[in-house]
């Protein structure tokens, strides 16, 4: 892999490392904040926030974000459990 290669992997995970550190550090309040919604994050600034993607996206367009520009979370007002309903067999060769 080329030097530049190399350079571009690291900022891409130091990257994604700010901002799962900016979700974790801000989980409590946008919970309390934002209960049953989806929050839209643009350079560390809540930009959007609704109970559904469909208001969300109409809302970042109404302020002339793209959704290539934004992180969304969804972040429940109550704790939840969460069950996974698949079947996960592999299929006979």
């Amino acid at each position: 892999m080329r030097r530049s290669g190399v350079a571009e992997m690291r900022a891409s995970f130091a990257k994604l490392e700010r901002e799962r550190a900016f979700w974790d550090e801000h989980r409590r309040e946008f919970r309390r904040l934002y209960p049953d919604q989806f929050v839209a994050v643009c350079a560390e600034a809540v930009v959007a926030h609704a109970c559904n993607l469909a208001d969300l996206f109409t809302e970042l367009e109404r302020n002339g974000l793209c959704r290539a520009d934004v992180r969304v979370q969804f972040f429940s007002g109550e704790p939840r459990d969460h069950l996974l309903n698949a079947d996960l067999s592999v299929p006979a060769s």
